[in-house]
């Protein structure tokens, strides 16, 4: 009866030393490397709209619409042209290039920036369509007519029938919205497009060229 349980025992004690020695501390501290954080496609970072809708960006890096639908999955990025990462900063932590952290508008695109400093550009062009930049040209025409002060992205001319021709340069993307201004009362405006305007005065006749105004285009 005695010897069974010695046996067990020993067994036991058997199993124990070599599970010991099997075992192995580690050779020195165990690191992860940066790129492996990653965020979450159930983590939101922020919205923003362009000129295709409204968007949602999640950690991960996905891209969804407002009702639900993917737009962009995670990793479906190209780099940025114009944007590079800057050198990294000696004994501080490094971010990592699979997490999201902001969105930069700009005229040419949306670009996705991840922790890393690491700018991208969704492979979905609603994605990363254009933003809507609000542009505003204003000037004040003296007499003759002359440029007084503005902007400075507009110049003035006098059109064969003696009408003022507004022009701008460069041109705007879509037409724009123009409040017009005088000694002599409120213009009304002819021939509107995204590159300038014809000046009228209320009756429909030239405006008096001795008479100065003013004008605010606003626009994308």
């Amino acid at each position: 009866m005695w010897s069974r349980y010695a046996q067990g025992a020993l067994l036991v004690l058997a199993f124990m030393l070599g599970t010991f020695l099997a075992w192995r501390p580690p050779a020195g501290p165990v690191e992860a490397s940066p790129a492996d954080v990653r965020g979450s496609d159930n983590v939101l970072v922020t919205g923003y709209r362009n000129r295709a809708g409204t968007f949602l960006l999640w950690s991960s890096g996905r891209i969804t619409r407002p009702d639900g639908s993917v737009a962009n999955a995670a990793g479906r990025y190209q780099p940025a042209v114009g944007f590079s990462r800057p050198a990294l900063v000696s004994g501080q932590v490094a971010g990592s290039g699979n997490l999201a952290c902001g969105v930069v508008p700009e005229s040419e695109g949306t670009f996705i920036v991840f922790s890393d400093g690491s700018a991208m550009r969704p492979e979905d062009p609603q994605a990363g369509a254009p933003w809507d930049q609000t542009r505003v040209v204003w000037g004040v025409v003296e007499p003759g007519p002359l440029y007084g002060q503005g902007s400075g992205d507009w110049s003035v001319g006098l059109n064969p029938d003696r009408t003022f021709r507004v022009s701008f340069d460069p041109p705007f993307s879509r037409k724009p919205a123009v409040v017009t201004g005088g000694r002599s009362g409120a213009y009304q405006l002819s021939n509107l497009t995204r590159s300038g305007f014809d000046l009228f005065d209320q009756e429909g006749h030239a405006p008096d060229v001795l008479k100065p105004f003013t004008f605010v285009a606003t626009g994308g």
